[in-house]
């Protein structure tokens, strides 16, 4: 197995304080996970590095409570498993310790594949399909870093002849802190409030899964 502490990804921002989400985040983002039946990664977001792993650390213990995991698309893990073997290397070690932090996530059921892999179909093709299909019984969130996806997925909410009661919500990593935002949402940090100020809920829960965290290098 990989030795995350010591293969981390590329970044400029090794010696940053880790944040800690600040009580409207935390409401925020316990809301969306809390309403929202299915969530969904793009390949995208999971390739956003260090931002990504700290918004997984502050999804895992708010998809605990509510009892949700996250859903990842067979072409999208086709994508990753296409780059880990590629000649980019920044692309293959960012895709090789996603597929790691992936295979950890899913053994804890954190993490969820669904799909059939197709290598016609790309990662985003395929979130679109799996959005079509799922949107007339679910709300759904997609997180992606894709603004064409984004426009895609909001179409759904904007066919009125389909009546949907369901809803299709998308949001991207806006920041180094891997804080979630919407698209016409200008990059903000205010949000982000550093260890010293973490509740001692976050705290409480966040040692029942420490040896998770510690797998995965958080």
């Amino acid at each position: 197995m990989m030795n995350y502490q010591n293969n981390r990804y590329p970044t400029n921002s090794q010696n940053l304080i880790p944040p800690t989400m600040s009580p409207s985040y935390q409401s925020f983002l316990n809301t969306l996970v809390k309403s929202n039946d299915l969530i969904l990664l793009d390949t995208g977001t999971i390739l956003k590095g260090e931002p990504f792993e700290m918004l997984l650390k502050d999804l895992i213990l708010i998809l605990r409570r509510h009892s949700k995991q996250i859903t990842i698309l067979q072409s999208v893990m086709e994508e990753l498993r296409s780059m880990s073997v590629g000649t980019d290397t920044h692309k293959r070690m960012k895709a090789t310790r996603a597929l790691d932090l992936i295979r950890i996530l899913q053994n804890n059921n954190v993490i969820i594949l669904r799909g059939s892999p197709n290598t016609e179909e790309s990662g985003s093709a395929g979130i679109i399909k799996y959005v079509s299909k799922n949107i007339y019984e679910k709300n759904i969130l997609v997180l992606t870093q894709s603004g064409d996806l984004a426009a895609d997925c909001s179409l759904f909410s904007q066919i009125r002849s389909c009546r949907m009661e369901y809803t299709v919500t998308v949001k991207r990593i806006s920041n180094q802190y891997g804080q979630l935002n919407s698209f016409n949402s200008p990059d903000s940090r205010t949000e982000v409030v550093h260890a010293e100020r973490v509740s001692a809920r976050n705290n409480a829960e966040s040692s029942q899964y420490s040896d998770l965290f510690r797998k995965l290098g958080l």
